[in-house]
């Protein structure tokens, strides 16, 4: 899991940093429960 995750970080951050038209703000990580179990999510509530 952690090898796809530095995987797809690596990723979108190039690919951001590539364009002059985007600036990298930062990464937010939500563990893969929002999608799945709104349940868990009380501030979609």
């Amino acid at each position: 899991m952690l090898n796809s995750y530095n995987s797809h970080v690596e990723h979108y951050r190039n690919m951001i940093e590539a364009n002059p038209q985007w600036s990298f703000a930062d990464i937010y990580v939500d563990k893969g429960i929002s999608g799945i179990q709104t349940d868990k999510q009380s501030s979609w509530l």
